[in-house]
């Protein structure tokens, strides 16, 4: 597993997390050839997804959606785990149904 801004193999991570600022590793994410994204807030995907677009990145995106049942209290058979690709030549994160705006 690489750390982020490890180097292998000509494979460079850059991780970028700032709990103070949300939109503060938008800068580096801009010069990424590829975007991977396990993202679950919707507006998170959602500024990916519009990001990659006017940056012509392509994004991969994975999630799992799990679901309760209330009355069993046991994993739903409608959860499932999910990866999309997106970007130039493809559909877009929410043309797929990646994310719901509210979800």
């Amino acid at each position: 597993m690489l750390a982020g801004g490890q180097e292998r193999g000509g494979l460079r991570v850059l991780v970028e997390r700032d709990d103070d600022d949300d939109y503060a590793g938008l800068g580096a994410v801009i010069d990424c050839d590829v975007i991977l994204s396990a993202a679950d807030p919707h507006w998170v995907q959602k500024v990916i997804d519009r990001l990659a677009y006017a940056h012509l990145i392509p994004v991969i995106s994975g999630g799992t959606h799990l679901r309760v049942d209330e009355a069993s209290d046991e994993l739903s058979s409608s959860a499932r785990s999910t990866v999309e690709t997106a970007g130039p030549g493809l559909a877009c994160l929410h043309c797929l149904e990646a994310w719901k705006e509210g979800t």
